[in-house]
């Protein structure tokens, strides 16, 4: 009787132990997560300042989204809006619109020729 005694204390102790480092590890995931969406969320940022400042970038993601037919629509009816205006103009109404900009920034981010030049403008 008191084997099964000491195995059932071992058994439970065995278990409180393992309870502990799933917490740990729980808390470790939540902390990697934050982080990604953190260094993403900086990434986008970067990128949509690079769009603003090169006017190479800007035609080419521009030229991108007209021809993307989920896109197109919402982009000549910015192109209609902003009649004469610069590139740079269009941009800024692109990034304002949070699909657009959404899209915008996903074309540049997987195109590594486009990522690295948009790293480089930002100092990168």
């Amino acid at each position: 009787m008191k084997n099964y005694f000491y195995v059932l204390v071992f058994f439970l102790f065995t278990m409180s132990l393992s309870a502990q480092n799933l917490n740990k590890l729980t808390n470790a995931a939540d902390k990697a997560k934050s982080s990604i969406t953190t260094n993403t969320e900086q990434v986008d940022k970067q990128i949509s300042s690079a769009l603003l400042k090169d006017e190479d970038l800007q035609t080419q993601t521009i030229d991108f989204l007209k021809s993307n037919v989920k896109t197109k629509p919402s982009v000549l009816d910015l192109i209609s809006k902003n009649k004469g205006g610069s590139n740079k103009t269009l941009m800024k109404s692109i990034l304002g619109d949070k699909n657009l900009a959404k899209v915008a920034i996903d074309y540049v981010k997987n195109n590594p020729d486009l990522l690295k030049k948009a790293m480089k403008i930002v100092g990168l």
